[in-house]
């Protein structure tokens, strides 16, 4: 989700080339929000259909896709007076990290 809500920032903003990315942790879920210097021209939206995407497109996915394993939990907004644009989705959290992963410290993590 993450790399889909990226590349929409990267690809969408109007100006600059930065992007934030931010991960929240509550109680039984994870918001991940991706910040950027926004557009002008539109906010974050899903294209309904397929038809109406088309078969041989090669993008306009990435919402879909986040919408459907977030379970409807995503959204954006504009964060004044910046009018940078935050988009945002929740996930359900594991109560225990994967065995697999040992966190050290934040922003750091090894793998076995």
């Amino acid at each position: 989700m993450a790399s889909e809500m990226v590349t929409n920032a990267v690809r969408h903003a109007d100006t600059g080339c930065w992007v934030l990315v931010q991960l929240f942790q509550g109680i039984d879920f994870l918001r991940l929000t991706v910040t950027d210097p926004g557009s002008a021209l539109s906010a974050p939206h899903l294209i309904p259909t397929q038809e109406q995407l088309g078969d041989e497109a090669e993008g306009g996915r990435g919402l879909a896709i986040v919408a459907e394993l977030s379970r409807g939990r995503w959204g954006s907004h504009l964060l004044l007076p910046s009018m940078h644009r935050a988009v945002w989705c929740d996930v359900d959290a594991e109560r225990h990290a994967p065995p697999h992963v040992f966190p050290t410290a934040p922003g750091q993590a090894e793998f076995a």
